[in-house]
Parts: C-alpha cells; structure tokens; sequence
C-alpha cells in the first residue's frame, strides 16, 4: 500500500476566549499562501477565515475558542506561521493540537471490507456468505493525562481502495504564541514517531 499525508496542521486553543476576533489586512490575506488568484478570505459565523477556493489547505481560521492554520506540508506550514507571527498578537494557548490527514492507495481490496476484517472480530461476519463492511472506526489513545491521540479512519473518496485517516494529536500543555519553525520541527518529528508507532500496528 501507498500512504500520502494530504495535509498538516497546527490548531493553537486560546487560554482565554477571544471576544474581538482580529481581522487581517486584505493584501496580507490575498498573498499569505502565494496564491492570490485562488485566495479568498470572510467573516463566517464561526470566526475569519483565509482559504483556497477548492481545497480544503491551506487554510487559516480564527474563531474566539481557537486558530486553526493548516497546510500541504510542513515547510508550507512554517512559511505560514512566521507570516501570522508578523500580524497577530503572541496569544497564549491553553493547549495545541499536531493535526495530519493521511492516505493510503492500493489496497488489495475495497477500504469498507479492509477495515472489516482488519479490525473487527471476524465472528461479527455470522457466515461465509455475510457481504459485511466497516465503514467508520475511531480510535482514541490516551498517551497520557497531558497527550491524546485520536485516529478517525474511513474509506477515501471516490476510490474504492483507498484508506483515509484523520488525525488529531491533542497536547494538553500551556505555550506562548506560534512556536518558532525550529520548534514546530521538533513537535511534528515527535507526533510523528508517536504516531507511526500507532500505525505500525494498526495499518501497515
């Protein structure tokens, strides 16, 4: 099997609810990803957001509980964050989430009969002649009382052997603004190895 990582990001919960939303200049909105022709940027009931206008990153959204910045790949990432350095108050945060989507392609069959028979108990298939499939699973892993890790798995889009996950590496720990990109390396590097040990298992 093939796995891709689709996106990356960070998600910063603010210590202290944010009641003003700030809302940032047009130009640094319109060129903050590069992009500017596919860059749109609104006030939404659930806070400001800057978007591609199809793809789901990158991405950036203030709301008063949290911001969310998410990207293709990490250096996208760090280039983003530098940039809401520049623009946005050092926010404290209650605590942070290393978040990722990921695929994997080619498997020997459709991703609903894969997770069947990957995860659940073949007694639950009754007979030989049971068509049974899975078409959701979460997973949360208590790493401890600081770190959560919740893995949300379900067959990928409009490919039959595809497998998507979701993952969100809750970290239950107090820091002050962005972290610097030589920070963010090393946060990234340690959820990965956390992750993978997960996945060694569970996937592969």
């Amino acid at each position: 099997m093939k796995r891709n990582r689709i996106t990356v990001s960070f998600v910063g919960v603010f210590k202290v609810p944010q009641t003003m939303i700030p809302q940032l200049d047009s130009n640094f909105c319109k060129n903050i990803f590069g992009t500017p022709e596919s860059t749109v940027a609104s006030i939404t009931p659930a806070g400001f957001i800057i978007k591609h206008k199809v793809y789901s990153a990158p991405v950036v959204a203030i709301t008063p509980q949290k911001i969310i910045v998410g990207a293709q790949d990490l250096e996208k990432l760090e280039k983003y964050i530098v940039a809401l350095k520049e623009k946005l108050p050092e926010y404290d945060f209650a605590a942070y989430g290393l978040n990722q989507e990921l695929e994997w392609l080619d498997l020997p069959m459709s991703a609903n009969k894969w997770m069947f028979q990957r995860f659940i108990q073949p007694k639950f298939a009754l007979n030989d002649e049971d068509q049974v499939f899975c078409g959701k699973l979460n997973l949360q892993y208590v790493i401890s009382d600081k770190e959560r890790l919740l893995l949300d798995f379900e067959p990928r889009n409009n490919i039959d052997n595809g497998l998507f996950l979701s993952v969100n590496h809750h970290n239950q720990y107090l820091i002050s603004g962005f972290p610097n990109v030589d920070r963010l390396k090393e946060l990234f590097t340690s959820s990965e190895a956390k992750l993978s040990f997960y996945l060694e298992e569970l996937v592969n």
